[in-house]
This record gives C-alpha cells, sequence and structure tokens, in this order.
C-alpha cells in the first residue's frame, strides 16, 4: 500500500476530566473536507496516552517565523488573523 500523506500525532496524558484532545477531533471531524482542515486518521487511547492522528498540512508557525527573520509583517498577520476568525465561524455555523 503506497501512501503520500505526511501525518502528525498529538498526544495527552488523561487527567480524569473531560480529554481536550478528543474534544478537538470532535470539531475536526464536523469540519471535514474544509479548506485547511487536516484529515483525522485515528484518534484513541493506548497505553497512558490519548492519541490523535492527523494529516500534516504544512509546517507551523513556529517553524516559519525564523524563515521571517523572526517577525511576521503586518500582512501576514491580517491574513493569519482572518484565517482564524473564519475558521471559528465556520466551527460555529457547523456545531451549532
Amino acid at each position: 500500500m503506497y501512501c503520500s500523506s505526511i501525518f502528525i500525532t498529538k498526544q495527552e496524558v488523561p487527567d480524569g476530566k473531560r480529554s481536550q484532545l478528543f474534544e478537538e477531533t470532535k470539531i475536526y471531524q464536523i469540519m471535514q473536507g474544509g479548506k485547511g482542515i487536516p484529515k483525522v486518521y485515528w484518534s484513541g487511547t493506548e497505553g497512558e496516552y490519548n492519541i490523535m492522528v492527523l494529516e500534516l498540512l504544512g509546517p507551523s508557525l513556529e517553524d516559519l517565523l525564523p524563515l521571517c527573520k523572526s517577525k511576521f509583517s503586518t500582512a501576514t498577520v491580517i491574513a493569519l488573523a482572518d484565517q482564524l476568525v473564519f475558521k471559528r465561524y465556520s466551527i460555529h455555523i457547523n456545531v451549532d
């Protein structure tokens, strides 16, 4: 089987409260197929950890910052803010 997708894992140690990771998984599943939303391949518990395996869409902001001499331009910040507002709006219209 050939797979061209790159994936990442997120992990958390359960603390007896409601799992933030599983809540995040639910949101990704609701928004599945939307622009910029990673595909969730699997989520569950393995040993002592809650784990989510998802598609890696690209470098993180933390990875990109050094390439911009540790400072994003105003245009980049505005573009990011616009994307965040749209994503948050999308969550609310899909969940409500």
